[in-house]
C-alpha cells in the first residue's frame, strides 16, 4: 500500500493511546490530503509513531462533505466506518491519472435500522426493491421493500421462521425457507403476497441446522429462465448436497454428493446459466467454494483457506464471485477474481456479514448481524425475570455443563474464536482454559477431573481432545474416530459423560445414519451403538445403559420427538410426543428438560417429570412445564442441570442486525 497510507494505519495501532489519533476526524482529514491525482504521496515521510498529531486546517462549512466525512456523521456509521476506510485505502492505492476526478469506489447507505433482525436481502430484478427475513414479531417472516427506503410490507405470517427469500429473474415469485413442519421446506410466494406454494423438502430438521440454515439457498438460486431452483437437501444417509427442483413439477435432481463428513449448500447460477458456485463445509470452522457445470459433472475448488468461504454469488459480468469469510476474525464481503484468482476484501470490521444480493448494476446489499448470547441461572421455583445474568458479553456463550461441585464449563468466541471456559456461580468468576485460533467446543468433565471437548486442532475437522482441568496437557481423547457432529451452538451431541462415569457418548455418522457412538473415558473401546438412523440429540438417563434422545417421529413425520434407548436390551419408548430437541436430565433421573418452539427465534425450555418404568426406561409424568420465556425478545440455546436438580445453566441469545447497500 502507499507509503503514507501504512503510516496513517501503524499510528491508529500504537500501544499507547495518546500516541495514536485522537479522533475519526483526524483521520479522514488526513485521508483527504493524502488522496492527491497521481496517486504520490505527501511531504509527510517520518514513521507513524513520530508523526506530528497536528492535522490540516478544519474544513470550513464552505467546503463540500467527502463521502467519508457524511459517514462520521451517519447513524450508522460503527457498521460502516471500517468499510469506508477499506475504500479509501483502495482509493488512495490508485492510479488516476491526470485530470481523473478523485472519488471513492464505494458508497454506503443504510436501508433498515428496525430493533430486531433484519437478515438476508435479495434484489427484484428491476433493482427497485429488496426483499428480506425480519423478526418483527418475534419469528422471522418474509418482507418487501423499496430500495430509497420506506415502510417494508410483510408477506408471510407463521410461527414458524421464514428465512432467506430469493426474488425469480423473473419477478413474479421469491422462494424462501421455512421450518414450519419441523423439516426446512422451500416455499413460493408472489411478491405481492398470496397463497404460498410448497415446491420442497429440504429434509433438514428444525432447530438442527447450525450453520447450515444460512445455506438452504444461495443468494442466486434461480435458474436464467426461473425454472429451476437450487437448495441443499439432506439424503436417507444424512449426507447434505446440493439439488435442484423443478418449479412447476417438483421433480429433484441431484447435483453433489459430498465426501462423508462434508455438506454443500449456499448453491447460485451464473449470470449465463451454464455454472454453479457453493460452499461446501466440514465441521463448524472450515468451508470452501467450489464451482461445477450446471449440467453436472466433477467440481473444482475455487477458495480455501481453513476458514468459513459462505454465500457466493456471480458478479452481473460473470467474472467474479462475491462471498463472504471470516478469515480476518469476523464475517466480512469478499471477491475472487475467476480469472487471476485474485482474492479482494470489499468490507472489514468486526460486525458479522450474514447475507447478501448483488443487483443487476452490480450493487450489493447485505445484512450485518450480531447476537449478545450470555449464561443466565435460573431455578424451578423462580420465574425467569429473576434469572441471574452469569455473563455479560456482546459475543456468544455456550454448551454449559455442570460439574459435581457446581462449577459451568462452556465455551465462548469473547476472544473472536471459540475457546473452553470455567465459571464458578458461587464466587462468580471464571477463566479461559484454552486460546487459539481453533473452535474449542462443548466440555464435559470426566470423572480423573479432566475436561473432554470437540476441537478442529487437526486441520478443521472436529474430533475428541482431553485437558487438564487447569487448560494444560491437551491432547487427542481416544482414537481418531468419525468426526463428531455439532453446530458451535447446538448443544447435546456430543461428548456426554455419562452419570456413573463410565462412559462418553457422542453423534457421528455411521452406517446407518446418525448414529450415538460410546467410549470408556479413559479414551478406549470406541464402539457404535445400536442407536441410528437419524439421531439428533441425546443425554444419559441415571447411568451409561440407557439414554434419552430425539428423532424424527416414527410415524414418519418430521416433529422431532423425544424417546428413551436402552444400550443394553435395544428397547425404545417414546418419552413425550411433541417437539422436543436437546434433552438434560437431571442427576437424578427425576426430570428432563428440553427446548420447544418451531421458530429458532422463539426457543424456550421446557421440563418433564419423569419416573422408570418396565425395562428400566423413564415415563413421563404430567404436561411439560415452562422455564424460560423470552417473548421473542430474547430466545434459548443449549440447558444445564445443576446437580441439585433444581437450578439450571441456559444460553439466552438476543439477536439483532440491519441492512447495508454498497454501491
Amino acid at each position: 500500500m502507499p507509503e503514507a497510507l501504512a503510516a496513517l494505519v501503524m499510528r491508529c495501532l500504537e500501544k499507547e493511546p495518546g500516541d495514536r489519533w485522537q479522533s475519526a476526524v483526524e483521520i479522514r482529514t488526513r485521508l483527504e490530503t493524502q488522496a492527491t491525482p497521481s496517486g504520490g504521496q505527501p511531504s509527510d515521510r517520518r514513521p507513524a509513531a513520530a508523526a506530528s498529531a497536528d492535522a490540516p486546517s478544519p474544513r470550513t462549512a464552505e467546503s463540500p462533505a467527502t463521502p467519508i466525512a457524511s459517514l462520521s456523521r451517519h447513524p450508522g456509521a460503527r457498521a460502516v466506518a471500517a468499510v469506508a476506510l477499506v475504500a479509501a485505502a483502495v482509493w488512495l492505492g490508485r492510479d488516476f491519472g491526470p485530470g481523473v476526478p478523485q472519488t471513492p469506489e464505494f458508497t454506503i447507505q443504510q436501508l433498515t435500522g428496525y430493533l430486531t433482525r433484519e437478515h438476508s436481502p435479495s434484489w427484484s430484478p428491476d433493482g427497485s426493491m429488496i426483499t428480506f427475513g425480519y423478526t418483527e414479531h418475534g419469528h422471522m417472516d418474509i418482507y418487501v421493500m423499496s430500495v430509497p427506503g420506506g415502510d417494508p410490507v410483510r408477506l408471510t405470517d407463521h410461527p414458524a421462521d421464514d428465512s432467506g427469500p430469493r426474488w425469480s429473474p423473473a419477478g413474479d415469485r421469491i422462494a424462501f425457507v421455512s421450518d414450519r413442519g419441523a423439516n426446512m421446506r422451500v416455499f413460493l410466494i408472489p411478491p405481492t403476497g398470496g397463497a404460498e406454494r410448497e415446491i420442497a423438502n429440504t429434509r433438514m430438521p428444525a432447530l438442527d441446522y447450525g450453520m447450515d440454515w444460512f445455506l438452504g439457498l444461495g443468494s442466486q438460486p434461480w435458474s436464467v429462465d426461473a425454472t429451476e431452483l437450487l437448495f441443499y437437501r439432506r439424503d436417507e444417509t444424512d449426507a447434505v448436497g446440493i439439488w435442484k427442483v423443478d418449479v412447476s413439477t417438483g421433480a429433484l435432481t441431484r447435483m453433489t454428493s459430498p465426501p462423508a463428513g462434508e455438506s454443500d449448500g449456499g448453491a447460485s447460477w451464473s449470470p449465463d446459466g451454464s455454472t454453479i458456485v457453493f460452499t461446501r463445509t466440514v465441521g463448524v470452522a472450515r468451508s470452501s467454494l467450489w464451482t461445477m457445470p450446471a449440467t453436472g459433472g466433477e467440481p473444482k475448488l475455487l477458495v480455501d483457506d481453513d476458514h468459513w468461504n459462505l454465500r457466493p454469488t456471480f458478479r452481473p459480468a460473470g467474472g467474479a464471485v462475491v462471498f463472504v469469510s471470516n478469515r480476518t476474525g469476523a464475517l466480512n464481503i469478499w471477491e475472487v477474481d475467476l480469472g487471476t484468482g485474485r482474492e479482494t476484501p470489499l468490507t472489514a470490521g468486526l460486525d458479522e456479514v450474514y447475507g447478501l444480493g448483488i443487483s443487476p448494476s452490480g450493487d450489493i446489499t447485505y445484512s450485518i448481524g450480531s447476537h449478545a448470547a450470555n449464561l443466565y441461572l435460573g431455578d424451578i421455583d423462580t420465574p425467569p425475570v429473576e434469572h441471574r445474568n452469569l455473563t455479560r458479553h456482546t459475543r456468544s456463550d455456550y454448551g454449559a455443563r455442570a460439574s459435581l461441585d457446581g462449577r459451568l464449563l462452556y465455551h465462548s468466541d469473547r476472544s473472536g474464536f471459540f475457546d473452553i471456559w470455567t465459571y464458578d456461580p458461587e464466587t462468580q468468576t471464571g477463566q479461559a482454559l484454552t486460546q487459539g485460533a481453533e473452535s474449542d467446543l462443548f466440555p464435559d468433565r470426566l470423572p480423573d477431573g479432566r475436561v473432554v471437548f470437540t476441537s478442529t486442532r487437526n486441520g478443521g475437522v472436529e474430533r475428541l481432545w482431553s485437558m487438564s482441568e487447569t487448560g494444560t496437557g491437551i491432547e487427542p481423547f481416544g482414537p481418531e474416530a468419525l468426526p463428531i457432529r455439532c453446530g458451535y451452538f447446538y448443544c447435546r451431541q456430543g461428548p456426554v459423560v455419562s452419570p456413573d462415569g463410565a462412559l462418553v457418548g457422542f453423534i457421528a455418522r455411521g452406517e446407518d445414519g446418525l448414529t450415538l457412538w460410546v467410549m470408556s473415558t479413559d479414551g478406549t473401546d470406541l464402539r457404535a451403538t445400536g442407536l441410528s438412523g437419524g439421531v439428533y440429540t441425546f443425554d444419559w438417563y441415571r447411568d451409561s445403559r440407557r439414554v434419552v434422545y430425539t428423532r424424527s417421529a416414527s410415524d414418519g413425520s418430521p416433529t422431532p420427538e423425544l424417546r428413551a434407548f436402552h444400550l443394553e436390551t435395544g428397547e425404545d419408548a417414546l418419552v413425550y410426543e411433541g417437539f422436543a430437541t436437546e434433552p438434560a436430565v437431571t442427576l437424578d433421573g427425576e426430570r428432563v428438560a428440553f427446548l420447544r418452539s418451531i421458530s429458532h427465534y422463539n426457543s424456550d425450555a421446557f421440563t418433564l417429570r419423569l419416573v422408570e418404568g418396565e425395562g428400566g426406561l423413564p415415563v413421563a409424568v404430567g404436561e411439560p412445564e415452562q422455564l424460560t420465556d423470552g417473548e421473542g425478545v430474547w430466545h434459548v440455546h443449549n440447558f444445564a442441570w445443576l446437580p441439585d436438580g433444581k437450578r439450571y445453566a441456559y444460553t439466552r441469545d438476543i439477536d439483532d442486525g440491519d441492512i447495508f447497500l454498497l454501491r
